[in-house]
């Protein structure tokens, strides 16, 4: 094996390889933590695989930028991943290297100097990555960026727990001019919509479910590309191949494997266009001063065993505010003024006053969380009757630059007083 190249080019693409082999992996994948390299007559192909997810990168040896790029001799090599990146990162990045393997290393020399060298170990063994699928049933064409922001914006609502895999997935939906981003744990989900002329291009709606596992690497690497735009593909398992889905962008496939294909997602617009009888618009920065105030009465002592924290709130409509405490040892009552409330159709509630509910704390944290840095922005928080889920909307925002609207909205479950006794006895998180 032996090839020259340009060092900033190979850099570059090493990056989200190198993250695919290193970061949230399998340990114990035999894989892990390695690289192999490809070299062909046409092509340098560069391969790694964490356990979870597969990438393949390629550089042609045709004129590339400022790629230089030549296959002296065919062949392949499996080295640690990291130390293949510092010893490629100690060349300068104008310079073009020479890279060939002697009996037991890769060496790595400047062009017309090999008296200069850098050496790596060999592995024995390549890595095992998975055979790419030569036909799919679904395909997509989405924006980069909004792949990337919307991943992020719904990724810390992927459920935890393994005994429920269907919430162990991000969906993205795809429809034309609007993509939906959800995840959830089945008592509380976010939703993320972009609507755009030029966002995507598809044939007819789909919708694709990334695996936990893979939603960070998804992000690292999408976020280290320029393409414009990402393909993805779905194939499912074969005789020869198994199930895979694949982004393609750049020269770069990156393969997610090991997922449940059998899962399929709820349907969240059953909430989202639900009729609620109590509408009520309030300030982010009111229910941030309210929601600190509960989450001090969740002392350590409290923490240390286990116990479950709720926060009860009732909307006092002929005062024109939410109220919002916590009755523990250490106690909160603090007030969330309206800024607007409308009523229709209202429900009598099981006592008889006012519209209230009672959710895990950690749900409104998240609600005061998720509110655009130095805005004051105004919510929309929909109720119902007191086994509903609470639904909660954010502004639409537009992007004059791309064209774009979009929109961010959170429901989750109301518990019972009888829910609330019963999680704490056991002592575990929800």
């Amino acid at each position: 094996m032996k090839f020259k190249i340009n060092v900033k080019q190979l850099a570059k693409v090493l990056v989200p390889v190198i993250d695919i082999a290193t970061r949230d992996i399998d340990k114990d994948y035999e894989g892990a933590d390695k690289i192999m390299l490809r070299p062909r007559l046409r092509k340098l192909i560069i391969e790694a695989h964490g356990g979870f997810s597969s990438i393949f990168a390629s550089i042609p040896n045709k004129a590339y930028g400022e790629v230089e790029y030549v296959c002296q001799e065919m062949g392949h090599a499996t080295v640690n991943a990291k130390d293949l990146l510092c010893a490629i990162d100690s060349f300068p990045d104008d310079k073009v290297i020479l890279i060939k393997c002697d009996p037991d290393n890769l060496v790595i020399s400047p062009q017309g100097d090999e008296n200069e060298f850098q050496t790596i170990p060999l592995f024995v063994e390549n890595i095992p990555t998975p055979k790419i699928a030569k036909s799919y049933e679904k395909c997509a064409r989405v924006d980069r960026k909004v792949l990337t922001e919307g991943l992020k914006k719904v990724e810390f609502a992927i459920g935890f727990v393994e005994s429920m895999p269907e919430y162990l997935v991000a969906n993205l939906e795809i429809n034309n001019n609007c993509i939906r981003f959800v995840a959830g744990t089945g008592a509380r989900f976010a939703i993320y919509d972009v609507k755009s002329n030029n966002i995507t291009k598809i044939d007819m709606s789909t919708s694709f479910l990334f695996p936990k596992g893979n939603i960070k690497n998804i992000i690292r690497v999408l976020k280290k590309t320029s393409s414009e735009y990402v393909t993805i593909k779905q194939a499912s398992a074969t005789k020869s191949t198994p199930a895979q889905i694949i982004l393609e962008f750049e020269g770069i496939k990156l393969v997610l494997v090991d997922f449940d294909t059998a899962i399929t997602y709820k349907d969240v617009n059953r909430i989202l266009q639900r009729p609620f009888p109590y509408t009520f618009t309030s300030k982010l920065a009111d229910w941030k001063c309210a929601v600190a105030g509960v989450e001090a009465t969740y002392n350590q002592e409290m923490k240390e065993q286990n116990m479950h924290h709720y926060s009860h709130v009732t909307a006092n409509l002929e005062n024109g505010f939410f109220a919002v405490g916590s009755d523990n040892e250490l106690k909160s009552n603090r007030k969330v003024p309206f800024v607007s409330c409308s009523v229709a159709n209202p429900v009598e509630e099981q006592d008889g006053t006012n519209p209230h509910f009672c959710c895990n704390t950690s749900y409104l944290a998240e609600m005061v969380k998720m509110g655009a840095k130095g805005k004051n922005e105004e919510i929309v928080i929909s109720v119902e009757d007191y086994n509903k889920p609470i639904l909660v909307r954010y502004p639409e925002k537009e992007n004059k630059t791309t064209g774009s609207t979009s929109q961010f909205s959170l429901f989750f479950a109301k518990h019972t007083p009888s829910y609330i006794e019963r999680k704490n006895q056991h002592g575990h998180n929800s």
